[in-house]
């Protein structure tokens, strides 16, 4: 039987206006609807960028007339297409792989529009380093920009962070994955729909709570000192968990305490389970927050690997507040995946210290937030599973469960998590692999890689802060991190099967042509 889990605290209401857009469409098309939303979401973003230009007058009719553009292609889609009442799994996952292509592919179109790098492929990775949230950013001077551009490059964030939401809600559920958390889905489902009461519920609070977080965000910079513009653009970066930065220095560039806590509380925030941090405040459950394992194991992670690292970094004359808050934001930063960093980063550290933060970076946030990595509760179910085939090789008859917490997690799960588990370090090592056979040293190939599939950005080697950033890889080394960014910003499966579904769909195409050309013959 399905339980009540953090998922369901989203679940109230529908919005009228989602019925009527839908039942304008004359197309069932769940891939067409879903590239309409995404189309118009960036007509938004280049309507607010396009009126950021004005600050400094650098090209904001060429941002309007983009924004018009993508705008009236998304108004389009939206007005010909509508979901279906029933959407498979694969309908789905074809779906996710179609919004983030088409962000990414408008992205790409627009920086190029605006004449921001001199290659295509710096356009294409500075598209997905946006969308899939991770701080790696081909951009030498992000100061020399136009506003207007700063202001898209973060807005990207936001969205991709906001995507990554509405796709827990509206895909991982089909899946059997439950949703916002990952631990109540014993049970596959046989389809969800866009259209439906709980989905669509659950898109408006998140993407209320999403806002309201941002905003707070923005209000915490500001009294910390920052300027309007930095204060917004570094919110819409730090709650999306991406990164990206309007200073070469990232946070180091304002060289503020105030800031500094800023950021660590924006960060620790944004690697949160949204559900479970909006059921604390609907009803003011701070016990149900209290009995979360998950939520205790991701601030743990947070207490114990700032005390370590504050230890192990801490100058010849004993810990300075400095050294304890570089100590503690860059663990924040590893944690939530987001991937500011501050100081001098963590490039001089010696080698200890750097090992624990990769670490921290490879097992990321917590589930249901905007952050990447593995995922707290996967390895925590993970340890689970590890002591009860321990307690098995003492114990051959015992009957035991794999709990995290006190919450038993189904055998149907574990399954599908260990299997994760083997495709996480799959594509990583292959990642790591490639990256070497293209020139990177081992160190950079092997953290490069991790840090990019987790949508951090920032690693070891040649990739740690301040050294240069990801320009010090050549083309192909860039490019080469592409794929493991958008896999792990989409759980990998997502990938896959929209690759075999569009293969599948090719070849079907192909052998329909073949067919009709032997029946004129």
């Amino acid at each position: 039987m399905p339980t009540r889990s953090s998922h369901d605290a989203l679940l109230e209401g529908e919005p009228s206006i989602w019925r009527s857009i839908a039942r304008a469409g004359h197309v069932e098309s769940a891939v067409g609807f879903v590239v309409g939303v995404a189309f118009l979401a960036c007509g938004v973003l280049g309507l607010v960028s396009a009126a950021t230009a004005l600050i400094d007058g650098r090209r904001p009719a060429t941002m309007a007339l983009l924004a018009g553009i993508w705008a009236a292609a998304g108004a389009l889609l939206v007005r010909s297409c509508h979901p279906p009442v029933r959407l498979r799994s694969s309908t789905a996952f074809a779906g996710v792989l179609a919004t983030w292509l088409t962000l990414i592919t408008v992205s790409t179109l627009t920086y190029e529009a605006l004449g921001t790098f001199e290659h295509l492929d710096d356009s294409l990775f500075e598209s997905v380093a946006g969308f899939t949230t991770t701080a790696s950013s081909v951009l030498g001077d992000p100061e020399s920009v136009a506003r207007g551009v700063l202001a898209w490059r973060a807005g990207t964030q936001w969205l991709g962070g906001l995507a990554a939401l509405l796709f827990v809600v509206a895909v991982l559920p089909s899946i059997g994955v439950g949703g916002l958390d990952v631990t109540s889905a014993g049970y596959r489902h046989s389809g969800t729909s866009l259209r439906s009461h709980r989905t669509l519920a659950s898109m408006r609070r998140l993407l209320t709570l999403y806002a309201a977080f941002t905003v707070a965000g923005i209000g915490l910079y500001l009294v910390a000192g920052m300027g309007p513009f930095d204060a917004v653009t570094y919110a819409a970066t730090t709650i999306s968990t991406g990164g990206f930065a309007n200073h070469a220095g990232s946070f180091s560039h304002f060289e503020s305490t105030a800031v500094e806590w800023a950021g660590f509380g924006g960060m620790v925030l944004g690697g949160a389970n949204m559900a479970l941090l909006y059921r604390t405040l609907r009803g003011r459950d701070l016990r149900g927050a209290a009995r979360s394992f998950e939520l205790r194991a991701y601030l743990a992670a947070i207490v114990v690997g700032g005390i370590v690292v504050t230890l192990a970094t801490a100058p010849t004359g004993g810990v300075t507040h400095e050294s304890l808050r570089h100590a503690y934001f860059h663990v924040a930063s590893a944690t939530s995946t987001t991937g500011h960093w501050v100081g001098l980063g963590w490039g001089a550290w010696t080698v200890a210290p750097q090992v624990l933060l990769l670490a921290i970076m490879g097992v990321g946030s917590m589930s249901g937030s905007a952050g990447g990595g593995f995922r707290q509760v996967r390895a925590l179910a993970l340890v689970g599973y590890l002591r009860r085939e321990l307690v098995l090789q003492l114990h051959p008859r015992a009957v035991a469960s794999v709990r995290v917490g006190r919450r038993p997690v189904s055998e149907e799960l574990v399954s599908r998590m260990i299997g994760y588990q083997a495709q996480y370090l799959m594509v990583a090592g292959i990642g790591a692999v490639v990256i070497a056979v293209l020139g990177a040293d081992l160190v950079t190939s092997i953290t490069g890689a991790i840090s990019a599939l987790a949508n951090v950005g920032p690693a070891l080697g040649e990739l740690v802060p301040g050294a240069g950033g990801i320009r010090v890889l050549s083309r192909p080394e860039r490019a080469a991190l592409l794929p493991l960014m958008l896999l792990g910003r989409l759980e990998i499966a997502p990938v896959l099967v929209g690759i075999g579904l569009t293969a599948t769909g090719l070849r079907r195409v192909a052998q329909r042509g073949v067919g009709r050309g032997d029946i004129v013959d």
